[in-house]
């Protein structure tokens, strides 16, 4: 390759937190489905009128039909509404197109509060961002409790980006509920690490890049809290679901695979089973499976018998749906 006529790809970070430029992108990479729809007619035209495309096509055989698209039967998902809580009674909260229900978790608190957060640390990688890192912990403490959740000031502390992983370790070993890391920029080393610990030891954990609340910290917030009192076991909304299914006992589950980059002959197998009939509730399990062990079908068999197991112990029996 030669450099003097390559170029590179890809957005930097400075370009992501730019607003002007991501909003110009956006013309271009988000599209409606009727401006789509007009770039593949286009694409097509050119198939079927440029003299040169043509007999490119014909000496590789390669033809297509005049419509350039096959037709098939759709249908539109009506907007779904969700149950969240009103001063401690459930209330429903219809759904428009955008799906978007940001205004009414402003004005409504989470459809189960999870129990009350008394220790947590949360964690500074950057000492020059303190006064980012105040304002933010103040806006989350009040969020939870708009939200309808007990979460006392944590412990707030800086750190140089190096230690990060160390000083979360020793905190995790005080025997602390949450952990928060506030971090400068994006490093999966220590992102992983900082898990690793955390899940090791039953600790729920949050990470947050400083730029991320820049735009709108209190947004950021919101959502953020959100995020926090599902991990420490609440519950923000139901779906309404139909009369039809709530009359009995049914069980969700979805699975899906991943195939490790690194371990290129590993692969996991993720799997969630809902655990009541509100569809609020959750238990997960995995399995990494090589090439050489045993089929997907065994592991997803023995996950499906555990998910089962734990419906049963949330519930008192088994489901016959699922």
């Amino acid at each position: 390759m030669i450099p003097e006529l390559c170029m590179p790809t890809g957005l930097t970070d400075s370009m992501r937190t730019d607003f002007k430029i991501m909003r110009d992108l956006a013309q271009f990479t988000r599209l409606s489905p009727d401006d789509r729809y007009k770039r593949y007619q286009s694409t097509n035209e050119l198939f079927q009128k440029n003299d040169q495309i043509k007999e490119a096509m014909k000496a590789w055989g390669i033809r297509f039909a005049k419509e350039g698209f096959a037709k098939a039967t759709g249908f539109k998902i009506k907007p779904q509404d969700i149950v969240m809580s009103k001063k401690g009674n459930p209330t429903t909260q219809k759904g428009d197109e955008k799906a978007d229900w940001d205004r009414a978790l402003k004005s409504n608190s989470l459809l189960v509060a999870p129990p009350n957060l008394k220790k947590w640390v949360f964690l500074c990688a950057n000492k020059r961002a303190e006064k980012e890192a105040t304002e933010f912990v103040k806006c989350i403490v009040k969020t939870c409790e708009q939200q309808g959740w007990k979460v006392s000031k944590p412990k707030v502390e800086f750190c140089d980006d190096k230690v990060m992983v160390k000083q979360v370790r020793s905190y995790v070993e005080e025997g602390i509920e949450f952990m928060f890391c506030f971090v400068p920029r994006e490093r999966k080393d220590h992102y992983d690490a900082v898990k690793k610990v955390c899940l090791q030891s039953g600790v729920a954990s949050q990470f947050v890049k400083e730029r991320t609340i820049k735009k709108n910290m209190q947004a950021v917030a919101t959502k953020v809290a959100l995020q926090m009192a599902c991990k420490f076991g609440g519950e923000p909304w139901s779906v309404a679901m139909p009369p039809h299914i709530n009359k009995r006992p049914v069980m969700y589950v979805g699975i899906d695979v991943y195939h490790d980059t690194a371990k290129k002959n590993d692969s996991v197998f993720g799997l969630v089973a809902s655990l009541n009939n509100k569809v609020t509730r959750w238990y997960s399990t995995h399995d990494i499976l090589a090439q050489t062990e045993e089929t997907p079908g065994q592991a997803v068999r023995q996950m499906i018998k555990l998910s089962l197991g734990a419906y049963k112990a949330a519930n008192g029996f088994l489901q016959r749906i699922f």
